[in-house]
């Protein structure tokens, strides 16, 4: 962003978007902000630059939104630190629910996973990429780790922040992935990074599909999360 008056402008429109996306769904932003402080410390101690104007612009907006949020809607049971229960809360509806959960971790992220072990040498130095993963993983702490107490623990909102996470994960991967094969045609780690994402997205238009043919969410909780 530069400082003449095209940058302020679009710094004011990071400010709009941080603070809407909050007010749609705040999952993201408290995934995010963690990740973000992690990689700005990461770049001082490393001596490299960190554009300060674009940081504050995307989480001074989030953190105030947060605030008001939780001073204006108090209406939960309260955070507790609780790991696996709402997996285990889960199993009550879906015996799978808690079952094999290593494993649907690491087929959740086959993709971006193939991409980073494909690509390592260019991966370590993007920064996007290292963001995208960093919030994944604190989205996945929240998700596995945390829960809200009282009749809200089945509701499995903190889940939201590593769904979310993740599908920005994708997205970057996929973009860093398209970036590393623009101008020379790598087949022997093209055609793996291709495949991995073909199989997600082959399970993307079955999930698809069952939601467009299920009449009630509940059959899919029961029979399939």
């Amino acid at each position: 962003f530069q400082t003449g008056g095209a940058g302020r402008y679009r710094l004011a429109l990071v400010v709009l978007v941080a603070a809407l996306s909050v007010t749609a769904k705040s999952s993201y932003a408290l995934a995010l902000l963690p990740a973000l402080a992690v990689i700005a410390a990461c770049q001082r101690l490393r001596r490299r630059p960190v554009n300060w104007p674009l940081l504050l612009a995307i989480g001074a907006p989030q953190i105030i939104v947060l605030i008001a949020q939780a001073a204006l809607f108090q209406n939960t049971g309260g955070l507790i630190v609780a790991p696996l229960v709402v997996m285990n809360q889960w199993a009550a509806i879906n015996p799978a629910a808690n079952q094999y959960l290593l494993l649907k971790f690491g087929l959740s992220i086959l993709f971006p996973a193939v991409v980073y072990v494909l690509y390592w040498r260019a991966a370590i130095d993007s920064v996007p990429l290292k963001l995208a993963w960093l919030t994944l993983l604190v989205g996945a702490a929240y998700m596995y780790g945390l829960a809200e107490a009282g009749e809200r623990l089945g509701h499995a909102n903190f889940t939201w922040s590593a769904q979310i996470a993740l599908w920005v994960l994708f997205a970057a991967s996929l973009a860093f992935f398209i970036q590393q094969n623009q101008t020379v045609r790598d087949w022997p780690r093209l055609l793996p990074g291709m495949l991995a994402f073909g199989l997600h997205l082959v399970s993307g238009l079955y999930w698809y599909s069952l939601h467009v043919n299920t009449a009630w969410m509940g059959d899919i909780i029961t029979n399939f999360w």
